[in-house]
C-alpha cells in the first residue's frame, strides 16, 4: 500500500493544518453568481425585443386558427359489404368481355375463354436452335443419378 505523507506540524497534531483559501472560494462564488445573473438578464432581455420586434414581420403559423374542427376521417363503416361489392366487380370483370384501351384496341375477354385459347394455341416459345441476342440460354443440368462421387468420399452406394 502507499503511504501517505503528512508535513511536520499535521504529524503532531494528528489532521491536516492548512485550510482552504476562504478568500479564493468568496471570489470564485462571487464571478459564478455574476455569471448566471448575466445570464438572465440577456435572456430575459432578448425575450422581451422579440416579443415587440418580431410581431411586426411575423409570418401565420399553421396552427394559427385553432378553433377550426379538423375533417372527418373516411371510415369503411361497413367492411364485409364493401369486399363483397369489390369481389362482385372483380368477378364480373373476369367474366365478361370489354374494353381496356379503345386507342391501343387492347380488350378484355373472360377468364375461361382466355385459358382455353391458351391451351388451343399454346405459349409462344422460340424456335429450338434459335438464340436471341443478350438473352442467355439455358443450361442442361443432369437429372437423377450424378455419377460417382469425387475421390475419397462415400457416396450412397459405398455406405
Amino acid at each position: 500500500m502507499s503511504e501517505v505523507h503528512l508535513s511536520a506540524g499535521a504529524a503532531a497534531v494528528g489532521h491536516e493544518t492548512k485550510d482552504a483559501d476562504v478568500n479564493k472560494l468568496a471570489i470564485f462564488g462571487l464571478v459564478l453568481a455574476a455569471m448566471v445573473l448575466f445570464g438572465f438578464v440577456v435572456t430575459e432581455a432578448l425575450f422581451r425585443y422579440s416579443i415587440h420586434a418580431g410581431n411586426a414581420h411575423r409570418r401565420a403559423s399553421p396552427f394559427e386558427n385553432a378553433n377550426q374542427i379538423p375533417p372527418k376521417p373516411h371510415l369503411l363503416v361497413s367492411d364485409p359489404a364493401d369486399y363483397e361489392h369489390y369481389m362482385e366487380q372483380q368477378t364480373k370483370m373476369l367474366n365478361s368481355y370489354g374494353w381496356v384501351d379503345p386507342k391501343q384496341g387492347t380488350v378484355r375477354i373472360p377468364i375461361d375463354r382466355a385459358m382455353a385459347l391458351v391451351l388451343q394455341k399454346g405459349l409462344p416459345a422460340r424456335p429450338e436452335g434459335q438464340v436471341t441476342p443478350g438473352v442467355s440460354t439455358p443450361i442442361e443440368t443432369p437429372r437423377g443419378d450424378f455419377g460417382p462421387p469425387p475421390v475419397g468420399v462415400k457416396g450412397p452406394q459405398q455406405q
